[in-house]
C-alpha cells in the first residue's frame, strides 16, 4: 500500500451552513460562549497516484468555488480547539464509500482505501468540562467515537473473526436480575427498560440479533409472529412504525402490517 494522504474540506464561510447551525446550538442549548465554530471533512486516502489524487482533489473531495481545502495539516488560530469524529468500526461511512466509488470512475485500475471523518474547530474561552461537553453533544456514543489526531500509517484494518452467535436459553424465564446481568454483557443500544419490556412478550428462545431488531418496534397490540430462519419470535405491536425495514431472511406474518411499509434490507 502506498502512503496515507489526509485532505480537510471546509465550506467558505458564506456556505457554512452546519457550522453557524452548531454555533447558535452550542450557545442555545448549552449556554457557551463560543466565539466561532468551524466544521469541516476530514479524509484519509490510501492507494492513489498522484495524477488520480490531483483530480480527485478538486471533483471529487471539494467543489473550488465553495470550498477550501487544507493538505495534511490543519491551520489553526489563537484560541481554536479541534477534534474529530469518525464512525465507530463496522458502521458504514457513506461518505468515504461514495468517494471511493468516484474515484474509481477517475481510474479503474486503482483500488484506493478512504476514510473520512468530521473535524470540529472550537474558538472561545472554554473549560475541559465545556469542551468536554461540546464533544458530548457532537459525537452520539451508538456509532461513533473521537477519531485520533495522528494520520495512521495504514488504512487497512484487519477484524479478528467473530464467534458464533449464543443461544440463549431459558430466556423466558429468567429473573430480573440475572437479566439485568444479560443486558449489561452485551452491550445493546436499546435501554434497560425496552430489553425488559421484550421479554415480558418473548415466548421461545431467541436470537439476540434479532431480538434487538425487533425491539421497539413492537408493544401492545395483539401478538404477531416473526420467523428469523427457524426461530420463531412472539410479540406485540406498539408505536406504528413509519417504516419497519426488515433483514432479508426474517418474514413477518400479520394482518396489521398490510398498512406499514416494510423493506427488506
Amino acid at each position: 500500500m502506498g502512503e496515507v494522504r489526509r485532505v480537510y474540506v471546509e465550506k467558505k464561510k458564506d456556505y457554512a451552513v452546519k457550522a453557524k447551525e452548531l454555533h447558535a446550538s452550542l450557545k442555545q442549548y448549552l449556554g457557551l460562549d463560543v466565539e466561532s465554530v468551524r466544521v469541516l471533512v476530514r479524509y484519509d486516502i490510501e492507494n492513489l497516484s498522484d495524477a488520480s489524487y490531483e483530480k480527485a482533489l478538486v471533483t471529487v473531495f471539494s467543489e473550488p468555488p465553495v470550498d477550501d481545502v487544507y493538505e495534511e495539516t490543519l491551520p489553526l488560530a489563537d484560541g481554536e480547539i479541534s477534534f474529530s469524529v469518525e464512525f465507530l468500526p463496522g458502521q458504514f461511512d457513506q461518505r468515504a464509500d461514495s468517494a471511493q466509488q468516484c474515484v474509481k470512475l477517475l481510474n479503474e485500475d486503482e483500488d484506493a482505501l478512504i476514510r473520512s471523518a468530521t473535524t470540529y474547530v472550537v474558538k472561545g474561552d472554554l473549560t475541559d468540562e465545556q469542551l468536554e461537553a461540546v464533544k458530548e453533544y457532537c459525537i452520539n456514543p451508538v456509532d461513533s467515537r473521537e477519531a485520533a489526531a495522528d494520520k495512521p500509517e495504514t488504512l487497512v484494518m484487519d477484524f479478528e473473526e467473530p464467534a458464533d452467535v449464543k443461544i440463549l436459553d431459558g430466556f423466558k424465564d429468567m429473573e430480573e436480575d440475572k437479566f439485568k446481568e444479560l443486558y449489561d454483557s452485551l452491550n445493546l443500544a436499546m435501554t434497560f427498560k425496552d430489553f425488559l419490556h421484550g421479554h415480558q412478550f418473548a415466548y421461545f428462545n431467541i436470537h439476540p440479533i434479532c431480538f434487538q431488531l425487533r425491539i421497539g418496534t413492537f408493544g401492545d397490540l395483539d401478538p404477531h409472529e416473526i420467523h428469523f430462519g427457524n426461530h420463531l419470535i412472539l410479540c406485540k405491536l406498539s408505536a406504528i412504525p413509519y417504516f419497519l425495514y426488515v433483514p432479508a431472511n426474517v418474514h413477518i406474518r400479520s394482518e396489521f402490517l398490510h398498512d406499514i411499509p416494510y423493506l427488506h434490507q
